[in-house]
């Protein structure tokens, strides 16, 4: 028995995740501009952080727009899926630009899974936390070899990297 939810509900949890979506980045970027100096965002590449803000909040925006044209029809799930896997590259690039693991925006992954795994098919919401968690890794790693980064920082990604597999599997085991 297939226990995806009637796309009614859909694209309620869609609607939503879109909100968020275009609410997160307009915050981190005020958070960001009103007081760059005092706020951790930003602090490694504060260009790189500021550029995928401000493209995050425009795709945001662009795409609340675009879904709420599709308020009676399915969205397919190849753009949902396309929809995810950018938000996993922008959430990086921001975490990236703080310093990693340790600014605490990795966490913020495991949101773009969790509802990735309601919204899409099981093997694809699988696919989505190892693309997060190679996001990750990656990051933490170009982060260690490019500057002087602690060892621990491989702990934390190492748990960073779990939590979406954990959402993942116990998401697949429910339906």
């Amino acid at each position: 028995m297939d226990a995806t939810p009637p796309p009614d509900q859909n694209l309620r949890i869609l609607q939503i995740y879109n909100l968020y979506r275009l609410a997160l980045p307009a915050i981190l970027l005020a958070s960001f501009l009103t007081n760059p100096i005092s706020t951790q965002l930003g602090n490694l590449v504060p260009a790189l952080f500021l550029q995928s803000a401000l493209a995050y909040t425009a795709s945001s925006l662009l795409v609340l727009l675009v879904f709420r044209r599709t308020q009676h029809r399915e969205v397919p799930q190849r753009l949902i899926s396309g929809l995810f896997i950018g938000d996993i590259l922008a959430l990086t690039l921001l975490s990236h630009a703080s310093g990693g693991v340790e600014s605490g925006l990795a966490l913020l992954h495991l949101v773009t899974v969790a509802a990735g795994s309601l919204l899409l098919r099981k093997r694809m919401s699988t696919f989505l936390a190892a693309i997060a968690s190679i996001a990750i890794i990656f990051s933490e790693a170009y982060l260690s070899l490019r500057m002087s980064v602690p060892a621990n920082q491989y702990i934390q990604a190492r748990c960073c990297w779990r939590r979406p597999f954990i959402w993942s599997h116990w998401r697949s085991a429910c339906d």
